[in-house]
């Protein structure tokens, strides 16, 4: 999604309706999208980008997960 009121708005629904992570690119990268994002950084700037958006995914399904196993367990 685009890193505008309309594209984060659309981000918070799908994580919402269809437990799709958000990513929205930070504003210290001033890209609104990947084109963009391509566009203004260098290719050094990009890969860092894409290894630390691969580390909040990471980090986002263990928490995910471990908050869901530890409900399945209280339940049992």
């Amino acid at each position: 999604m685009d890193n505008d009121e309309t594209g984060i708005k659309e981000a918070k629904w799908l994580r919402d309706n269809y437990q799709i992570i958000p990513i929205i690119i930070p504003n210290k990268y001033n890209s609104k999208d990947f084109s963009e994002l391509y566009k203004n950084n260098d290719i050094k700037t990009i890969k860092k980008y894409i290894i630390e958006t691969y580390k909040f995914i990471k980090d986002y399904e263990t928490n995910t997960n471990n908050s869901r196993n530890e409900e399945d367990s209280n339940n049992e």
